[in-house]
């Protein structure tokens, strides 16, 4: 085969290709995805710093290098809050959130999303800190607070998202997203304790 026989072939495949991939992108698709609306939650969380402490036996004190023996030992971290989502008094997630990083010390990443049925929703977000430890004394206090709440009543159409953050300036959680055909969000906050 030439060389010029060769370039005509792979030139034909190629526009037959090209062709092809032209006449997919006209080709209606449905989206599953559509049908439904999105609860997302999205938030980042500074919280408090804390540290647990054991006094070492003598046998480890003797295992250490001189330099770096002492009789108290400190590991830290932040603290984690345990999550809880309920949807129409249903609960949809229980877990803890721990702090991001090989330590633990970063801050903590909410990052949930909920398919839902369009329609009128109550959504119960609890966000609260768990006492694992003793707070470190030198640590900056948190900008989350211990506990965050949401109950909120939403209506939500097909194809809508709302979103569930924190707002540092009034240290809460909020609900925010666009008005839907049936109404629109209307969050209601708990008193917190």
């Amino acid at each position: 085969m030439s060389g010029l026989a060769g370039r005509g072939i792979v030139c034909g495949v190629s526009m037959a290709a090209l062709l092809a991939l032209g006449a997919l992108t006209r080709a209606p698709y449905g989206i599953e995805e559509a049908q439904q609306a999105v609860i997302r939650l999205s938030w980042r969380a500074r919280g408090v710093r804390v540290r647990q402490c054991r006094t070492l036996t003598p046998q480890e004190v003797e295992a250490l290098p001189v330099h770096m023996r002492r009789e108290r030992v400190c590991e830290g971290g932040i603290a984690p809050y345990r999550l809880r989502v309920a949807l129409d008094e249903k609960v949809l997630e229980s877990s803890v959130v721990s702090a991001a990083g090989a330590r633990e010390d970063r801050p903590l990443y909410v990052y949930r999303e909920v398919r839902v049925a369009p329609g009128r929703h109550r959504l119960s977000i609890d966000f609260l800190r768990e006492e694992t430890a003793e707070t470190d004394p030198e640590a900056v206090p948190a900008s989350t607070p211990a506990r965050l709440t949401l109950d909120a009543d939403l209506s939500l159409g097909a194809g809508q998202v709302a979103l569930v953050t924190f707002d540092p300036k009034r240290r809460a959680l909020v609900l925010r997203g666009a008005p839907s055909t049936s109404g629109s969000l209307r969050p209601e906050r708990r008193k917190q304790p």
